[in-house]
């Protein structure tokens, strides 16, 4: 968010820049450290990349075909997802896997240009405010506790670390609240506001998509002896159906959207309840048909959510609004991990992955994840009824 008062051409390219010289600091890494260094690198640049794009998308194109482009943006995401190991399995299957980071900056060198030729250089400020420094320390040291709060075998010691991280999110968003140089809109997560009932719905919407895949593939191993094929197809197919949930709605405006995106959540739950009677239980054909259904739930609603909080910003936090969107999301999937985690050890899974183990975490993780989209589903219902009123 701090990079939208940049011109939105320099910003972008800056950050596709970043992202570059992450995967070359990636490709030419003699040890560990520097590996994990040029990933850290590279991660801050895509986050850049992906606030922009949806920035960029509230400033190139009208509110009527913003959902439509946001639902283009999840098909480029999915087919990514679908290609991306492919062709990080052929640089494997050539033992040169630094390679992948090699094709990777050739890939930002060729987005570079695009974006030089197509993104207007128009619409910012020339000089970005300061770096919200204190902030961004917040917020990462908050997702640095949700991550150990999920390795942690001790329950006591990991309900700590997981309401340090709750606390250091609430700092986070007290302290840029304060601030004259906001990395989220006013009122962000807060029910008393439409901008931040969507916020809370788009958090809790990821938890959830955290939640139902992050043991998926301990359960498909240890439940069903499945190979890692079955894991990618898994992944594959949850790419497919958001995608698909996201043009089967792509074109839906007014009241047909409110149904997107309340229905879209009451899905996702059905299918999580299902999921905590069927995984283990069932065929892994009938896993992977609820585990579609789910995602087509996320993509019914994820676009309208994103399109709606855009539509309803206040005057002159449109920008920022638009760019903070996919930080709440990532914080909610990273809350979902570390969810998913504490409860995964709570059953008993870092002691030994046994088939009754495992059956038994995957049962309380998806009855854990009936929770977040039935949230969401009210704070949908609650976004509507406040921009209602303040019509």
């Amino acid at each position: 968010p701090a990079m939208a008062a940049l011109q939105q051409r320099s910003a972008y390219i800056f950050a596709a820049l970043v992202f570059g010289i992450g995967a070359a600091i990636t490709a030419l890494a003699p040890n560990m450290t520097v590996l994990i260094a040029g990933q850290m690198v590279q991660g801050f640049g895509g986050g850049l990349l992906t606030a922009l794009s949806m920035a960029i998308v509230r400033f190139v194109f009208s509110e009527a075909l913003r959902v439509r482009i946001l639902s283009v943006i999840s098909t480029t995401w999915s087919v990514a997802a679908l290609l991306g190991p492919a062709v990080g399995g052929i640089f494997v299957h050539l033992d040169w896997w630094r390679g992948a980071f090699w094709f990777s900056l050739f890939a930002v060198i060729l987005f570079v240009v695009a974006a030089w030729r197509t993104i207007p250089g128009d619409g910012g400020e020339k000089n970005a405010p300061h770096w919200p420094l204190l902030r961004l320390l917040l917020l990462a040291a908050a997702v640095l506790c949700i991550g150990f709060a999920g390795q942690i075998e001790n329950t006591f010691t990991a309900s700590i670390v997981m309401a340090a991280s709750i606390a250091l999110t609430w700092m986070t968003f007290r302290v840029d609240s304060r601030s004259p140089n906001r990395l989220f809109p006013s009122g962000a997560m807060s029910a008393f506001s439409p901008v931040g009932s969507a916020y809370l719905a788009m958090f809790l919407l990821s938890a959830s998509h955290g939640v139902a895949l992050l043991y998926i593939p301990l359960a498909l191993q240890v439940l069903y002896g499945a190979s890692e094929i079955w894991v990618a197809v898994f992944f594959s197919v949850f790419s497919l159906g958001w995608t698909l949930g996201a043009l089967i709605v792509a074109g839906w405006d007014g009241r047909r959207s409110h149904h997107a995106m309340f229905w879209g959540m009451v899905l996702v739950a059905l299918c999580a309840a299902a999921l905590a009677h069927g995984v283990g239980a069932t065929s892994i054909w009938y896993v992977l048909f609820l585990i579609t259904l789910f995602a087509i739930g996320i993509g019914l609603a994820n676009v309208h959510m994103i399109a709606w909080s855009m539509a309803q910003a206040l005057p002159g936090e449109e920008s920022v609004t638009a760019s903070s969107s996919q930080s709440c999301r990532s914080l909610g999937i990273a809350f979902g991990f570390g969810a998913a985690g504490l409860v995964a050890n709570l059953a008993g899974v870092g002691a030994g992955a046994t088939k009754e183990v495992v059956r038994e975490a995957m049962t309380w993780i998806y009855l854990l994840d009936i929770l977040p989209p039935a949230l969401a589903a009210l704070f949908v219902v609650r976004m509507l009824t406040l921009a209602s009123a303040r019509k």
